[in-house]
């Protein structure tokens, strides 16, 4: 059985950091033309999901 050890300070484990407006601009609201530029921009050929269709 193997230990879990606790990290104290987690900050050293995240080598690449976002900057404050890069960040910002993860949380913000994407529009459905956003979302649907994306889902059609994904190439025909990509393998089924689960649930048997492509993305």
């Amino acid at each position: 059985c193997s230990k879990v050890h606790s990290i104290k300070d987690p900050s050293c484990c995240f080598l690449k950091k976002l900057s404050g407006p890069d960040a910002l601009y993860m949380v913000r609201r994407v529009s459905d033309e956003e979302i649907k530029l994306a889902l059609f921009d994904i190439n025909g050929n990509k393998a089924p999901g689960p649930d048997g269709f492509s993305s």
